[in-house]
């Protein structure tokens, strides 16, 4: 498929540079790492996304490469792209208003993605769901295209590799993984620095708000499945942004006995995001897919236009099919 991609890359112009709702590392550094790599074709290149990054990656777009978009404003650029690549998600409804308009646009749809997709959705699809992230299938496009790469493409590619391998120690963390890293250190990438500016500049209202949802944790299916809620009354108790509890999933998953984890996050009184890790037996990304969801094996999450109260129950009742399968009440 790369063949298909690069033809459209040395036949087009412009381009736009989209990803999901609530961009991640990832997305954010598969998009900077492209849009690096277009400007130094000559290309005219602008990443647009729906929403803006977290507050621990909104150093990645501090050159003002990365726009939340406008409408208003930035509708243009869409009408006029050549093309449109999509990166790291493989459906419109998580492109938010981006999604919407470039469907009524004239320009090729370019999807680039690590997660299971079932459907051809878009006019080229590169999906590959072994590979560690989407920064890793970037860097084998630009390699494929014969370019050599330098430190500003580097960087949000070790980025992306960095983030969704969880500092590579989750399965998803291969050998050609490594050897991308290897590469993008010779390059000058900063490890240390990468780290310190995604992991450790949080609040302290994280941590109190962290203190909060851990107290309220539950624990079912004999010690297996690990659950906690965030709402926004809780958030707004200890002066903490519900955005603060990235992260805190993974913490859960970290219990002893614990197989499944999941985190249930108000985001409006009628809608509840829900992400779930699992640590080496269940397959969450069945339980997702099942309520509408996506993403992983190991990793997955789910929006459901519901009140965190029904939301609960829902989520809880599809996971612990997988339990009792396997005799766990």
């Amino acid at each position: 498929m790369w063949k298909q991609v690069k033809k459209i890359i040395q036949q087009s112009n412009r381009f736009v540079i989209t990803s999901h709702v609530g961009p991640d590392g990832d997305a954010l550094g598969s998009e900077l790492g492209l849009y690096y790599y277009l400007k130094s074709l000559g290309k005219e290149a602008t990443i647009l996304n729906a929403t803006p990054p977290a507050k621990n990656f909104t150093f990645m777009g501090k050159n003002r490469a990365v726009k939340t978009y406008n409408p208003k404003r930035d509708r243009k650029l869409i009408d006029q792209a050549d093309a449109v690549f999509i990166l790291d998600i493989s459906e419109w409804k998580r492109l938010g208003a981006v999604g919407e308009d470039v469907q009524q646009s004239n320009a090729k749809t370019v999807c680039i993605d690590h997660h299971i997709c079932l459907k051809q959705l878009f006019d080229v699809q590169v999906i590959d769901n072994k590979a560690g992230s989407t920064g890793e299938l970037i860097f084998r496009l630009i390699k494929d295209m014969k370019k050599k790469l330098n430190a500003k493409i580097a960087e949000p590619l070790y980025i992306a590799a960095l983030t969704d391998t969880g500092s590579f120690h989750y399965s998803n963390t291969s050998p050609s993984t490594h050897t991308m890293v290897a590469e993008l250190l010779e390059l000058g990438v900063n490890p240390l620095n990468c780290y310190n500016q995604i992991y450790e500049q949080h609040s302290l209202e994280r941590f109190r708000l962290l203190g909060q949802v851990m107290l309220n944790a539950q624990l079912e299916c004999q010690g297996q499945l690990a659950w906690a809620t965030v709402d926004k009354k809780l958030a707004r108790k200890v002066n903490a942004d519900i955005d603060d509890c990235e992260g805190f999933v993974e913490m859960l998953r970290s219990i002893q006995t614990v197989d499944v984890s999941v985190i249930f996050r108000e985001e409006s009184p009628q809608c509840t995001r829900v992400s779930l890790r699992s640590k080496k037996t269940t397959d969450v990304h069945k339980i997702a897919r099942s309520l509408g969801g996506g993403g992983h094996k190991r990793a997955s999450g789910i929006t459901l236009n519901l009140p965190l109260k029904k939301a609960i129950p829902k989520v809880l009742g599809e996971a612990k099919k997988s339990f009792k399968k396997r005799g766990v009440k």
